[in-house]
C-alpha cells in the first residue's frame, strides 16, 4: 500500500468512527487525534492535540463549548488532560501535550504503535492528513510494538505494563 493509500484508509477509518468536523468545532485550532484511534481494534478512547504548541487547547472554551452543545459527561480533568464522554458514547481525551508540528507530536509518543495521527484543520474542516512514523510502519507489518523513546520515562514505564497485557 502507498503513502497516498495508507493515509486514505487512515482518514477514512477515523473518520467512519467520530465526526472529526464537530471536533475541530469543538477544539476552535488544528487538531490531531493520534494514537491507538487508529488502529484497527475499536478504542478505548480518542486522544485529541493541538496540531501545534502555538495554537494549544484551551480547556476553558472546550468546557463552555461542551456545556453549550450538551450530551457531553467531563469523566475527568486534570492540568494535563481533559476527559469526557460524548453523546456519541465515545470518550475523548483532550491533551495539553503538544510539540511545534503533528510530525513532531507523533514522532514523539513512547511505543511505535502509537506513532499514528489525523490532522484536521480547524479553518478549512475538510482538509485532513494522516501522519505516521517509519517506526508505526515497522510495529504494524511485525504485529509487535517496542518503545522508542520518552519525554517522560516514569510514565511510558507504567503505560508498559498496559502494553505487555
Amino acid at each position: 500500500m502507498s503513502g497516498g493509500a495508507l493515509n486514505d484508509q487512515l482518514i477514512k477509518r477515523l473518520a467512519h468512527r467520530i465526526n472529526l468536523d464537530r471536533l475541530t468545532d469543538i477544539c476552535g485550532v488544528d487538531i490531531i487525534v493520534a494514537g491507538g484511534a487508529l488502529l484497527a481494534d475499536k478504542p478505548h478512547d480518542y486522544d485529541v492535540y493541538a496540531a501545534s504548541c502555538h495554537a494549544p487547547l484551551d480547556f476553558t472554551r472546550l468546557q463552555d463549548k461542551l456545556e453549550d452543545m450538551g450530551g457531553w459527561r467531563q469523566i475527568c480533568s486534570t492540568k494535563n488532560a481533559m476527559t469526557v464522554e460524548g453523546p456519541d458514547g465515545n470518550t475523548y481525551q483532550f491533551c495539553t501535550y503538544a510539540k511545534d508540528d503533528p510530525d513532531s507530536l507523533i514522532r514523539s509518543f513512547d511505543f511505535a504503535h502509537c506513532q499514528v495521527g489525523v490532522a484536521v484543520q480547524a479553518s478549512a474542516k475538510h482538509p485532513k492528513e494522516a501522519h505516521f512514523t517509519d517506526e508505526f510502519i515497522r510495529a504494524m507489518a511485525l504485529e509487535q510494538t517496542f518503545f522508542t523513546g520518552s519525554d517522560y520515562p516514569l510514565a511510558s514505564l507504567a503505560r508498559l505494563v498496559k502494553y505487555a497485557q
